[in-house]
């Protein structure tokens, strides 16, 4: 968590200077260097293997994303889903950004893999399913509804249908 302080110090220093350039690639360079000297992955503690704990670098992310204009902000989370792909909360919140600021073709070319690739998200499948609803694409939508319901729960099947 020290890392954390001491980026928020950098923060608060940078929005001081007169440079905006300057201190934006700082604030990169610090955030870059914040996340990758943090690991992601623990062992588990009474059996085999690892389990993913993106929440640290959630928290950076979302720290330097709300220091950039809002032109910005779609660059940088596509950079970041590259350092971390299997960080689903990381690409629900890029997705959402995508639709916020209208950005189709990047919240289409986000969610392609990721109902493959990466464990169930309900929000994650919700937007999916919004997206080929809002292109007419039904017989997709039906196709990922069969395709989603043996990962999810009975009771979280009908927020699919719920807009996102």
């Amino acid at each position: 968590m020290n890392n954390f302080r001491y980026l928020k110090h950098h923060l608060s220093r940078l929005q001081s200077r007169q440079d905006k350039m300057a201190a934006t690639k700082t604030l990169r360079e610090l955030t870059n260097r914040c996340l990758v000297s943090m690991p992601t992955s623990f062992p588990r503690q009474h059996s085999q293997g690892h389990w993913q704990d993106y929440s640290f670098h959630n928290k950076v992310v979302d720290l330097y994303i709300g220091c950039l204009e809002k032109g910005q902000r779609s660059t940088a989370y596509e950079n970041f889903l590259r350092m971390m792909p299997n960080n689903v909360n990381l690409n629900l919140r890029a997705v959402e950004h995508a639709f916020a600021t209208d950005d189709i073709q990047l919240a289409r070319s986000l969610l392609a893999t990721v109902p493959a690739e990466q464990p169930p998200c309900v929000g994650l499948w919700q937007l999916v399913v919004h997206l080929h609803l809002r292109d007419g694409n039904f017989n997709k939508v039906s196709r990922l509804y069969q395709a989603g319901k043996p990962g999810l729960l009975p009771p979280f099947m009908q927020l699919l249908w719920e807009k996102p």
